[in-house]
């Protein structure tokens, strides 16, 4: 059976089983660095993993705080990169503003531009907490761009968001909510009992 490099990229050491593209403690570290995943939330399974499917590039996890979004695209993310050894890459919607609003300062040495243009070549990526920040017709653009092009060349793409599919359109626009609904498996999360470390 071939090897190949773990796709971590602090890692490189080969992988003996050629269908797995990382080691898991190695994606244990990766998981341990999403920060929207709460601690006591971070050694969870989800009850039940979505997939993708295979006409839509997109899988759309919907749902109130604390329904295990973030936990399942987690899960999900794992699953996809080692099935496809594609190298994950996690963005928090808010963060990611704030990333491309800092281009703004001229002595930034990256440009909006090549922040969008890398986000819609990733060949695995999430979008976590969409819409979670106040939005600005800034936001909306540029979220519409990174949403259009992924779905338009058909790149894997889980984006969660705290907001049903008709207040995403109220909040970024009928042309987001639509690529969501035209790319995506469109699933909605409901709650579940997770006990604190103190309760019995």
């Amino acid at each position: 059976m071939s090897a190949q490099p773990c796709n971590c990229r602090k890692c490189g050491i080969p992988v003996k089983d050629d269908k797995k593209a990382f080691h898991p403690e190695c994606w244990a570290k990766i998981k341990e660095g999403i920060g929207t995943i709460p601690p006591i939330y971070r050694s969870l399974r989800p009850l039940r993993c979505p997939h993708f499917a295979e006409s839509k590039p997109f899988v759309v996890l919907l749902g109130e705080c604390g329904t295990g979004k973030s936990v399942t695209a987690a899960e999900l993310l794992e699953r996809t990169a080692r099935k496809t050894g594609k190298i994950p890459e996690w963005k928090n919607c808010a963060e990611l503003m704030l990333e491309i609003r800092a281009t703004f300062d001229q002595r930034s040495k990256e440009t909006e531009a090549e922040i969008v243009k890398r986000l819609c070549r990733f060949p695995l990526l999430c979008v976590d907490d969409l819409a979670a920040e106040k939005v600005s017709d800034f936001s909306v653009s540029t979220l519409y761009i990174i949403i259009n092009r992924r779905g338009e060349y058909d790149l894997p793409t889980i984006i969660t968001s705290n907001l049903t599919l008709p207040q995403i359109s109220e909040q970024l626009g009928d042309r987001i909510a639509n690529r969501l609904a035209r790319y995506g498996s469109v699933i909605t999360l409901a709650k579940r009992n997770v006990k604190e470390p103190h309760d019995p």
